[in-house]
């Protein structure tokens, strides 16, 4: 049986690897183990230069619809170790494990240091969602984005579905993310300069997009978005 004394100090601050309770330095640092840390590199291939998809010559992705972002960044692809972070964050509450995704995330974001945000913020959860966890993967890294853009956390769109995306086959999910989020009325035409919108997974990329679609159409001049994990879109 655990030591009760050794959970709670685990807990405040990590002493094991939450994957494989195994203790080391590192355990105690980031709570993963050096052994568990040791994930493979990733591959180099060309990729899209706006939503980051893996192409040969073009990109089906953009080809295939309206993009209104214009870049995406992702700071992990989705292979099976950072699926598994990324659930151990969202599920077990271990927001300590985000060490994993901020580690290197600034100099992913160096080609965007001297853009200019209006306001940095993430997309707010379902109702249902947030009563079960009320705790968004993205919180860990807000506060140093703000600081690193020097750019207010705020915003402007609201969630008004109560319908979870993650329910609804790839079809739906384009049709949902249509009647999922509005702006607030206040902001409504009078948006102006770039935003940086935040969330944790890109999968399809719907509710991204029009959210961007959203900003776009009532004053923005540019969105930018930076995901946590980034899975291979159809």
């Amino acid at each position: 049986m655990r030591n009760p004394i050794l959970t709670l100090l685990n807990f405040i601050l990590p002493l094991s690897c939450s994957l494989c309770n195994k203790q080391d330095l590192l355990a105690k640092k980031i709570g993963i183990c050096r052994e568990c840390y040791e994930m493979p590199k990733e591959v180099q291939q060309k990729e899209c230069p706006i939503c980051k998809s893996v192409i040969e010559s073009s990109c089906d992705y953009c080809n295939s619809r309206n993009v209104f972002f214009d870049e995406l960044i992702y700071l992990r692809k989705g292979d099976t170790f950072h699926k598994k972070i990324l659930r151990k964050i969202k599920f077990s509450k271990e927001p300590h494990l985000s060490y994993v995704f901020r580690w290197a995330m600034f100099r992913k974001l160096a080609s965007w240091k001297k853009i200019s945000f209006q306001s940095i913020f993430y997309l707010t959860s379902n109702r249902k969602t947030l009563l079960k966890r009320p705790f968004h993967p993205c919180t860990p890294i807000l506060s140093r984005l703000a600081e690193y853009f020097q750019a207010p956390l705020a915003s402007p769109v609201k969630k008004v579905s109560t319908e979870l995306q993650s329910s609804k086959t790839y079809q739906e999910r384009f049709l949902h993310a249509k009647s999922a989020f509005e702006l607030y009325p206040e902001f409504r035409n009078q948006l102006t300069g770039n935003y940086l919108l935040v969330d944790d997974v890109f999968t399809t990329g719907a509710t991204l997009n029009e959210v961007a679609r959203i900003l776009k159409e009532n004053g923005a001049s540019a969105v930018y978005v930076l995901v946590m994990l980034k899975g291979e879109s159809r």
